[in-house]
């Protein structure tokens, strides 16, 4: 069973960018672009790795982060392309959440990924 991930980004460009390249490397690519916090937590579970974007209109990736358990959180990586003031920057550093600055490197995004999924934080198939 091919590893799932979730993209919360709300550029367009990106996230079409995102899922082709993880739809390329074996993976099955879901988005969403307008998450509601209170929903967050049951659509985190059904997913191995969730790639989230740090500034969106609505909503922040800090918001998101803190609104899932504490098991869903190992399964964040939180991308940016402006500024994460340093207070956010080092809560995700001391919490071991991985940050990619736009634009980031696809490879590194994908050995992110393989690395996560090969600690047993993916879901067993």
């Amino acid at each position: 069973m091919m590893k799932k991930i979730l993209i919360i980004e709300d550029e367009d460009l990106v996230r079409q960018m995102l899922q082709s390249l993880l739809q390329h490397a074996g993976y099955e690519s879901y988005f969403i672009n307008n998450v509601k916090l209170d929903e967050i937590k049951s659509i985190s579970k059904n997913y191995d790795v969730i790639l989230c974007d740090f500034m969106m209109p609505d909503i922040s990736g800090y918001d998101i982060y803190n609104a899932l358990d504490t098991e869903d959180r190992k399964k964040v990586i939180i991308s940016t392309g402006g500024y994460i003031d340093y207070e956010k920057e080092e809560f995700f550093k001391n919490h071991g959440v991985h940050i990619l600055y736009k634009p980031f490197i696809l490879k590194e995004l994908l050995r992110l990924i393989n690395e996560m999924c090969s600690e047993k934080l993916c879901k067993e198939s």
